[in-house]
């Protein structure tokens, strides 16, 4: 959740290690902080590194990672970006 202390910390732990990330009571609208993720802007550095920027700061990318986001509503529409 993004009430939780630390969220973004515990995110970019979740991208550099390959974990399941699940956001949860998600509302109308997402973080701003989170389109690099939505949107998988990872740059190949070298032959197999991937990194993402986030935030202003660059972090390894780990292809096992997975998002997954539950919402109260009923019917969300999120942006496509």
């Amino acid at each position: 959740q993004f009430t939780h202390d630390r969220w973004l910390n515990k995110v970019t732990f979740a991208i550099t290690m390959g974990k399941i990330l699940l956001l949860e009571a998600v509302g109308q609208e997402l973080e701003a902080i989170l389109e690099p993720v939505l949107a998988r802007a990872t740059v190949r550095r070298g032959r197999n590194q991937l990194i993402i920027k986030i935030g202003g700061e660059e972090f390894d990318y780990d292809t096992n990672f997975q998002l997954y986001i539950q919402s109260k509503l009923a019917n969300p529409h999120y942006r496509p970006e």
